[in-house]
């Protein structure tokens, strides 16, 4: 990736997410690593992601080990899910 001159990673996998962001860097591997979740979450609150009715549903939401307990990724999952409560 240093080849490819690769300055950030955006993840949807958690586990992936924790090792790009701790264990790459002991080989060289210099990046800003981003999970979907934050990222997501930062278009929500700039107002460049908006949210539209839908289908009402009921989610189930799992705190993976890698994100929540390894990277304390908390509240990004949370707020987004929140955010949808709006369209209820």
């Amino acid at each position: 990736m240093k080849r490819y001159n690769v300055k950030k990673i955006l993840t949807t996998c958690p586990h992936c997410y924790n090792n790009l962001k701790h264990e790459y860097p002991q080989f060289g591997g210099d990046f800003e690593v981003i999970h979907q979740t934050e990222f997501l979450n930062s278009l929500l609150k700039q107002g460049k992601l908006n949210l539209k009715r839908g289908t009402p549903l009921t989610v189930t939401y799992h705190d993976s080990c890698y994100l929540g307990r390894y990277n304390e990724i908390y509240d990004p999952p949370r707020q987004i899910l929140a955010s949808t409560r709006e369209f209820d």
